[in-house]
This record gives C-alpha cells, structure tokens and sequence, in this order.
C-alpha cells in the first residue's frame, strides 16, 4: 500500500513539475534540441543527395558534350524501337546504348535539342549496340 502511495505522489510530483513554468521551459528546450538534431539529419541526407546529383550532370556533362551531339563520333539521342517511351543515348564512340532512367534526368542532360525521331538507321544502330549502364542524376528509374 505504501509503494502505491510513493508511486502516485511521484507521478503527481512528475506531473506538476511539467506544467511548472521550469519544467515547461525543460521540456521546450528539450522539444528544440530534438528537432535540432532530426532537422540536421534530414537537411544533410538533402545537401548529400543535391551534390551527388551536381557531380552526377557534371560527369555527364563531360562524357556527352553538346558538341559532340549528333555526330558520327560522338552520341545521339534516340527511342527503344521496342517500347516507345524509352530514350536511350547511342554512344557512338563506345558502340553502347544507354537508356536515360527517369525524365529528370534528360533535362539534366547537356542536350542541345530533343530530337526522339526514330530513324531507320537509329533503330539499326539500337539493335546493334551492347547495353551500357544506365544514366540517372537523381530519384528512382521509372517503369520500362
């Protein structure tokens, strides 16, 4: 009976010292470090994917320059012959297909003009090149 008795005045000890103006002020405080902390592990998971996403067009920026665009030693822009929808980079130089994995991506690309006409010697070229790694700057792939 006494333990119940010690417990329940500790509860209510507990219970008025948290609607006390310190125990409110603790609690506050508390509430800010708290969210402090989530704020800075949310905001440096956002930083570390906006600089993966930079580093990701640069590269791409290098390997498929806009002067290289549309020439026979360089890359063109093209659909699967397959799944319409698709747009692959026909990389002239590596004789590989790239398939670019979501729209965000394409307009991240250095593409001077978005020519997704499908040519006879597009699609002949698709069947002949080996597939290559698929080019994505940021979210997830979309459905093929």
């Amino acid at each position: 009976m006494k333990a119940i008795e010690t417990i329940t005045n500790l509860i209510l000890c507990l219970i008025k010292w948290i609607f006390s103006l310190d125990g409110s002020q603790v609690i506050y405080n508390l509430g800010l470090g708290i969210g402090g902390i989530i704020g800075a592990i949310v905001g440096g998971k956002v930083l570390k994917e906006q600089m993966k996403r930079k580093m990701l067009i640069q590269k791409y920026s290098k390997q498929y320059h806009h002067k290289l665009f549309n020439t026979k030693d360089g890359w063109q822009l093209t659909q699967n012959p397959y799944t319409l929808g698709d747009i692959y980079i026909l990389d002239h130089r590596s004789k590989t297909k790239h398939w670019i994995a979501n729209y965000q991506t394409l307009l991240d690309l250095p593409i001077p003009q978005r020519d997704l006409q499908l040519t006879e010697e597009k699609a002949k070229l698709f069947k002949e090149y080996k597939e290559g790694k698929e080019i994505i700057t940021t979210g997830k792939p979309e459905p093929s």
